[in-house]
């Protein structure tokens, strides 16, 4: 290896110079070109949550745990999910929060585990309780509680959440979009005849959801009338009630564990409710528990549900959200189990069901509607640079396969402001599912180097899916350029100090 000692004060100097500039601009020239996104403004922030208890928030929290299924959704769908460090065991939703660390049930949290995992914010929950609260508190633990009673609370939580992480942005967007939702089927339900309904959350004995629930308030707004909303929140009815409540449509909670489909397995098999309108009609409809009993993003998804399932009543023919049929499930009594909470979370793959009676054919044939709708994306992992074109197959497939409507699908490349949307049109006529169709999106050039998500959203006839896959941005060595630029310099100025010295 060559040494070189230099002699020269002033060539030390203008090398120490270059050095100083070489460094100056690597920084300057990596953050200006990665355009890196900064988050909104959270330190000492004070809020009052739920509870009215006032919070302070001193910084924009980096660790996050939730004691709650829905806490965790929230999180989430507002893009705060990689600041999650530890969930319930009830935790589900979406596939990622069963990766996390599981820090005990909703209402039997471990203290130990939560301090190990050294959060700096825990969004709790009413079934906490009063002494996790307190514990935690005592611990110099911020902990925000959140306990929405309606459908405006929720929203109201969800851009609460919003301000305290950081994601206001995005926060807004969410809550946005499921208001203009909700408006849509307030509007087509504005003016008609509304079904009895009865919502059902177990079997043995009955619980169902009453008035100041935010089921109750979800069954008004997708067109129905709570055959119970003179009960006060959750309670049981006995059978003899149920059957004189006469309901016109049955929508049974489904989920619960091991119980599986057992509550709606005994609302069709159960020979005393035959007698019952919306059993001899056909009209009991199963519904995914943690979708209809979670206060969170989900809750619209549940309403649009409902709304399809009461549909018939209102004449509708076209735009009516509507669940997969599943198979036929044998009807046989079940065996008596543990009455559960009402307000538990259950772990369940979503499985609607529905028994609902045919809509009367016209005099031509129709075109078959709807029923599923499914997408995927591959590859589900991509390294890249800014600036590269990358290829994705999108998979749809949906049911009938007699459906020949126009698949729409919404792609959506990068994160923290610097995502790019490409939306596509796939035809279906003359097709067999599944189908593939091939994107060619560009990694936007200002995207710094990171982990991000790319989102596909299929959407048609108001039923839609979603996929994502996982996109690895690198860096694009700007240092490494900087650093020979700066060496070169400094060889051209010791080249010239040489022939000046001879």
């Amino acid at each position: 290896m060559i040494k070189i000692k230099i002699k020269n004060e002033e060539m030390k100097k203008w090398i120490a110079i270059i050095a100083a500039l070489t460094i100056v601009l690597t920084a300057t020239t990596a953050f200006s070109s990665l355009q890196i996104p900064v988050r909104a403004e959270t330190q000492g922030l004070t809020i009052t949550d739920d509870f009215g208890r006032n919070v302070t928030i001193e910084e924009i929290p980096a660790r996050i745990i939730s004691l709650s299924p829905t806490n965790t959704e929230i999180l989430f769908a507002i893009g705060a999910g990689n600041r999650v460090v530890g969930v319930t065991e009830y935790c589900n939703y979406p596939e990622e929060a069963e990766e996390k660390p599981v820090v005990g049930g909703v209402s039997t949290v471990s203290i130990e585990k939560v301090v190990a995992l050294d959060p700096d914010l825990v969004l709790g929950d009413e079934l906490n309780g009063e002494e996790t609260f307190g514990r935690l508190e005592e611990l110099n633990i911020t902990v925000v509680g959140l306990n929405p009673v309606n459908i405006s609370e929720i929203m109201d939580d969800i851009m609460l959440v919003g301000r305290i992480t950081g994601e206001e942005t995005n926060a807004t967007a969410l809550v946005a979009n499921m208001t203009q939702r909700m408006e849509e089927i307030k509007n087509k339900t504005r003016d008609v005849k509304r079904p009895t309904v009865a919502q059902v959350t177990w079997h043995d004995p009955i619980w169902v959801a009453g008035g100041g629930t935010v089921q109750n308030e979800l069954i008004k707004i997708a067109g129905g009338e709570n055959a119970f909303s003179d009960i006060k929140d959750w309670h049981t009815v006995s059978l003899e009630e149920f059957i004189d409540r006469n309901p016109d449509v049955i929508i049974v909670s489904v989920g619960h564990g091991a119980a599986g489909t057992e509550p709606y397995k005994y609302i069709l098999s159960e020979e005393r409710l035959k007698v019952v309108k919306a059993v001899k009609n056909d009209r009991v409809y199963a519904i995914d528990a943690d979708v209809i009993s979670r206060a969170g993003p989900r809750i619209v998804n549940a309403t649009e549900t409902v709304y399809g399932n009461l549909s018939e009543f209102f004449n509708v023919t076209d735009e009516v959200p509507t669940a997969t049929p599943s198979p036929a499930i044998t009807t046989t009594s079940p065996t008596p189990t543990a009455t559960p909470s009402p307000t538990s979370e259950p772990t369940v793959t979503p499985t609607p069901l529905s028994t609902a009676a045919p809509t009367p054919t016209p005099a031509t044939t129709p075109t078959p509607t709807l029923q599923s709708l499914s997408v995927d994306i591959n590859p589900k992992t991509v390294t890249a640079k800014p600036g590269d074109t990358i290829e994705y197959t999108i998979t749809a497939n949906w049911a009938p396969v007699t459906w020949n409507g126009d698949i729409q699908a919404k792609v959506e490349v990068g994160a923290m402001g610097i995502s790019k949307h490409y939306n596509h049109s796939i035809p279906t006529e003359g097709l067999e599912p599944p189908i593939n169709h091939t994107i060619h999106p560009t990694i936007p050039e200002n995207a710094p180097p990171a982990t991000y998500k790319a989102k596909v959203t299929a959407m048609a006839d108001s039923i839609s899916d979603t996929a994502e896959t996982e996109l690895n941005v690198e860096t694009p060595g700007f240092e490494t350029v900087l650093a020979v630029v700066g060496l070169l310099a400094v060889t051209y100025l010791l080249r010239k100090n040489s022939l000046k010295n001879k």
